[in-house]
């Protein structure tokens, strides 16, 4: 029963989502409701897939009219060069981006086409991407993959470009807790 109503509940909104973004096939244990008259999809321990990746959260409310979906609580978001968790991941599907609130992120070698040998571990407040471009605000990132790294830049902003480069503005270098160099972009 649940099943039958799960997949008439994933036609219903992939048909809603399709002429104005891209489909989003979404997988809930808990409940699942579709409000036509106000386009308003709201769920509970939801997966969803969406392009190459895999998104989870708690508790969802979205709008396929829209194209756009929130995810709370537990979210994550993973991809083949890319691995993210916070607090809310907002999806929208049409400009094909995500933004991830109070949220770590971990970008594979692959994400720079290996130019670093290792991953490149962000935490912000606000990160935002698509598959060839992430940014953050007030952020660290580092190449320790410690819960308590060792070495990280402190930026106010960062851009990341798949294949290309990273930059950070406002940045701090911090070594074992002390700040060594402070530079206005690197």
């Amino acid at each position: 029963m649940r099943a039958v109503g799960l997949i008439a509940v994933l036609i219903a909104l992939a048909a809603f989502a399709q002429p104005q973004g891209e489909r989003v096939e979404f997988q809930t244990q808990g409940a699942l409701r579709y409000d036509s008259a106000s386009d308003t999809a709201q769920g509970e321990a939801i997966i969803a897939r969406w392009r190459e990746y895999l998104l989870e959260g708690t508790r969802f409310l979205g709008s396929p009219r829209k194209a756009e979906y929130r995810f709370f609580e537990g979210v994550r978001l993973l991809g083949e060069n890319l691995n993210a968790q916070g607090s809310e991941l907002n999806l929208f599907t049409r400009e094909r981006r995500w933004t991830l609130l109070q949220g770590r992120a971990e970008l594979k070698p692959a994400f720079t086409e290996n130019r670093l040998l290792e991953s490149m571990y962000l935490q912000g407040e606000r990160m935002e991407g698509t598959e060839t471009r992430v940014q953050a605000e007030r952020c660290t990132a580092t190449t320790c993959n410690l819960d308590h790294p060792h070495f990280h830049w402190s930026a106010e902003t960062l851009d990341a470009t798949a294949g290309d480069r990273a930059v950070l503005r406002n940045v701090r270098l911090s070594i074992l807790g002390r700040t060594v160099l402070s530079l206005p972009y690197v």
